[in-house]
C-alpha cells in the first residue's frame, strides 16, 4: 500500500544473453525478513518473469548447464519510475534485496578441479 502515488512494483527476470535461446534454470527464492516465504522454481525456461512484493528478498538463481549464460535482473519502480536496479550475467546468479539496496553476486564458469592429495 502506498501513502501517496501508485504502489511499489518489483519484477525478478530471467532471460537468455543469446537472443532467442531457450534455455533451462532453477531457482530459488525467499521473501520476508522475519516470516520468510520460501518458493523453489525448477526446471524453467527462459524468458521468465515474475512480479514481486516490495520486501527483502534473497534469490539464487542457477543455470542448468554451466556454459550457458543467463541475464538475471531485478527491477523496482516507484510511481512509475525505476528505483533500484540490479543485473547478473552468470550461470550462478546471488541476488540479496534489502531495504537499503540490492547486493549482485554469482559464479561463473566451470568449477575448479578437485586438488589431488
Amino acid at each position: 500500500m502506498a501513502l501517496f502515488g501508485q504502489p511499489s512494483r518489483a519484477t525478478l527476470r530471467i532471460t537468455s544473453a543469446v537472443p532467442g535461446a531457450e534455455l533451462q534454470f532453477d531457482a530459488m527464492l525467499t521473501l520476508g525478513r522475519r516470516r520468510l516465504r520460501a518458493r523453489c522454481i525448477t526446471a524453467a525456461v527462459t524468458p521468465y518473469e515474475i512480479e514481486l512484493p516490495d520486501i527483502d528478498l534473497s534469490a539464487v538463481v542457477r543455470a542448468h548447464r554451466d556454459t550457458d549464460a543467463l541475464v538475471v535482473e531485478y527491477t523496482l519502480e516507484r510511481d512509475g519510475e525505476r528505483r533500484l536496479y540490479g543485473r547478473s550475467l552468470l550461470p550462478l546468479a546471488i541476488l540479496e534485496r534489502r531495504a537499503r539496496g540490492i547486493l549482485v553476486s554469482g559464479m561463473g564458469g566451470r568449477p575448479a578441479e578437485p586438488l589431488q592429495a
